[in-house]
């Protein structure tokens, strides 16, 4: 009787899913994200308070 030879021994076996994703981040995308959400966010407030400052009429003292 012919035989195959015994293959490879399995050690681990890995759930595959059909047309399935890791929904989990890395850490450092997720430190990727905050940073560049906290930047846009301090920009835009340096940005509106230059632009409201520049808009109001400046104050001049009063000679009294």
């Amino acid at each position: 009787m012919l035989l195959a030879p015994p293959g490879p021994p399995i050690t681990e076996v890995v759930p595959v899913r059909i047309h399935g994703h890791d929904s989990s981040w890395p850490p450092i995308l997720i430190l990727c994200v905050l940073v560049v959400v906290v930047g846009g966010l301090f920009a835009a407030f340096v940005f509106l308070r230059r632009a409201r400052a520049a808009t109001r009429p400046t104050r001049k003292p009063l000679d009294g």
